[in-house]
């Protein structure tokens, strides 16, 4: 008897297989299994789908009527990392209607407090400040790259023009390369 069941009084669980062969037909049979999940509890898929298009729809909102526009292409490139704890909600509703529990809106959204052990609160924080430091990072590329253009931080119509230039391509395709390394640094610590 290992100290594990010696302490606990029960066998270790075990450690989820990691699938090294995945093809189409496993990504058609998740999209399936997905699909037939939306069909079978709508609700639960059109109000997550429907908080996180609201989110976006205030991102972009106030970077307009604030005139910010140059914090909406890396608010929108950064958006994206929220939708892991969206998830949370469809991925119980999904495992509660597989092993036949009761869906209840009480039980679906308190996935999102996790299992008492502050996981997901602690990845929240991770990530919130990560998505800062994002914003941060884009920020100094956008004052790097476009300082002599002319263009204010606060934007306007002559910022499209102003990314269309040999600096604004440069700054785009650095963002991008900087933000990608960044994302793969996220995405493999959560």
């Amino acid at each position: 008897m290992s100290t594990l069941e010696r302490s606990t009084g029960n066998a270790p669980s075990p450690v989820p297989a990691i699938a090294h062969d995945l093809t189409f037909a496993d990504l058609r049979a998740a999209l399936a299994a997905g699909w037939s999940d939306f069909l079978a509890m709508p609700q639960f898929g059109l109000f997550f789908g429907g908080f996180y298009v609201l989110a976006g729809l205030v991102f972009g909102y106030f970077a307009f009527v604030g005139q910010e526009l140059t914090w909406l292409i890396p608010a929108t490139a950064g958006f994206p990392l929220i939708a892991p704890f969206v998830a949370v909600g469809l991925y119980e509703a999904s495992r509660r209607r597989e092993v036949g529990e009761p869906l209840h809106w009480r039980k679906v959204l308190g996935a999102l407090k996790g299992h008492g052990d502050d996981q997901i609160l602690s990845m929240g924080v991770i990530v919130f400040v990560a998505f800062g430091f994002w914003m941060i990072v884009a920020h100094a590329i956008f004052a790097i790259f476009m300082a002599e253009s002319g263009v204010s931080a606060h934007g306007g119509w002559d910022m499209v023009e102003a990314l269309l230039t040999p600096s604004g391509l440069a700054m785009l395709g650095v963002g991008s390369a900087v933000g990608a390394i960044m994302d793969y640094a996220f995405y493999a610590i959560t």
